[in-house]
């Protein structure tokens, strides 16, 4: 099996968890690929504000009333959250849409859900 192969979703759900608790203050978690790149004296906090900009650009103007809107603005985000945490060349692996798509899923069920996915466009909008 080849090891350059996307990591498996669970790796971009525990990165959708560790963005929900940097919303409430700097994460203690795992260091992120950006933090890897961006390397020496580029704090986290300045990671986590790179990450919330690329994912306000990607919700600018989702109506959060209508469905497909959301819908849309949610695939957005979970392109720009992958791509941080693992480099923009991952879209050309031919495995990004199957990846993406299961993000998405396990954001639709579970604990993610849709609410706090919404609850995070509203906190984005606020700052």
């Amino acid at each position: 099996m080849n090891s350059n192969r996307i990591p498996p979703a669970a790796s971009a759900a525990e990165l959708l968890r560790d963005l929900g608790v940097a919303r409430s203050g700097p994460s203690t978690a795992r260091k992120s690929g950006a933090e890897s790149k961006a390397g020496e004296g580029a704090s986290n906090s300045e990671a986590m504000r790179d990450l919330r900009g690329r994912i306000a650009r990607s919700v600018e103007g989702v109506d959060l009333d209508d469905a497909a809107s959301v819908a849309r603005a949610r695939q957005a985000a979970i392109r720009e959250i992958l791509l941080w945490e693992f480099g923009d060349r991952l879209s050309e692996d031919p495995e990004f849409g199957a990846l993406q798509d299961a993000v998405e899923a396990a954001m639709q069920s579970g604990r993610i859900g849709t609410e706090r996915f919404l609850d995070m466009v509203r906190a984005l909008r606020k700052n």
